[in-house]
């Protein structure tokens, strides 16, 4: 599905890079630490199990959430036949209006 519109898409190993530049740091040093944040990040999400959800506020106005979806059953919709829906974990991001309001702003 095409909009019509231009993409910009920024890659990690370009916000490793204007990172490094703006800080003054060897770009090996911040892969290092954004790998493990990264990494850190992921371990906490994963902990989302029936008694709790997890969030993550990455920085003000945004966070990454994580809820437990336990196992269900579910009717098939072209056999008719029952099946099991594994357990899962649904990530999501949320976004603040104030956050939402400061993109605008800039």
């Amino acid at each position: 599905m095409s909009t019509g519109k231009n993409k910009i898409t920024f890659t990690k190993d370009m916000l490793i890079k204007d990172i490094a530049k703006a800080c003054d740091e060897d770009p090996k040093d911040i892969r290092e630490i954004y790998a493990e944040f990264e990494r850190a990040v992921t371990e906490y999400l994963s902990k989302a199990d029936e008694q709790t959800d997890v969030v993550v506020k990455l920085f003000e106005g945004v966070s990454f959430n994580s809820v437990y979806e336990p196992e269900t059953v579910k009717k098939n919709n072209f056999t008719g036949q029952d099946m099991v829906v594994a357990s899962k974990i649904k990530p999501k991001a949320s976004f603040t209006r104030t956050y939402r309001d400061k993109l605008l702003a800039d």
